[in-house]
């Protein structure tokens, strides 16, 4: 018997700066990211959100269209700059398509994605496609702080519980006293460092505050946690806060 396909529709948003987001434009737009859609069936709709930001730059006669696509575990963008917006927002697009074609082939390697019954799940999802209209204005995330946000705060109880083992083995082995720390302390960390640097303006000076150890880079990977930034980050937290007064933290 064959699955009946499940026609779902996927959110995007758009946000400008001193130009008109018109109704063509916004025409233009939805056509030009349908180019996505063939690698989001792989993902619930629910999980999938689509922010583009485009900003005019009257004084250096440039356009800057920026895309950020948040799926499960996952954050990627796509960030450009062209004398017209839509040179620009092509050039983001295409950015954006080799992060999803370096996830597609990440996902591959993954025996979840393997399994028979996720694959049945996927057949009946490959018909999303982007809704024909953005959100009302004010609606969705504005920035990348704000991908950024709802992305964390959707795996906040997975890193508390690597948080909480990594506290235990030190613990354990005599490292951290008791109660010493709290792990949300260490999880807050995480979080406040991915926000500080999305709000940093200047690329170059994002890459001299991220360094290798933070957890906010171009795409935002959570999806092998153990291997990922954060784990780095939440090891070096507690070894940190060891060294701090015991009560300091709680």
């Amino acid at each position: 018997m064959k699955t009946e396909t499940k026609l779902e529709t996927l959110p995007w948003n758009l946000v400008t700066k001193n130009l008109h987001g018109h109704e063509l434009l916004r025409k233009k737009l939805r056509q030009k990211i349908s180019k996505l859609e063939r690698y989001l069936k792989y993902f619930p709709p629910d999980t999938v959100h689509l922010h583009i930001a485009l900003e005019r730059h009257p004084e250096k006669e440039r356009c800057t269209a920026a895309l950020t696509l948040r799926v499960p575990s996952n954050i990627l963008r796509g960030e450009k700059s062209a004398p017209e917006v839509i040179k620009a927002f092509d050039d983001a697009v295409k950015a954006l398509l080799r992060e999803l074609e370096s996830l597609k082939a990440e996902l591959r390697r993954d025996t979840f994605w393997k399994r028979k019954g996720r694959r049945e799940q996927l057949h009946q999802l490959k018909a999303a496609g982007f809704a024909a209209q953005p959100q009302p204005e004010g609606t969705g995330p504005q920035n990348l702080g704000d991908a950024i946000r709802e992305l964390l705060g959707s795996h906040y109880t997975r890193l508390l519980r690597y948080a909480r083992r990594q506290l235990w083995h030190d613990i354990t082995a005599g490292e951290v006293p008791r109660d010493a720390i709290d792990p949300r302390a260490i999880v807050n960390e995480v979080a406040h460092r991915a926000l500080v640097v999305s709000h940093m303006s200047s690329s170059a000076a994002r890459r001299s505050i991220i360094g290798r150890n933070t957890i906010c880079t171009p795409t935002l990977n959570l999806k092998n946690f153990n291997h990922s930034p954060a784990r780095i980050l939440i090891s070096k937290g507690v070894a940190r806060m060891s060294s701090a007064s015991p009560g300091s933290w709680n």
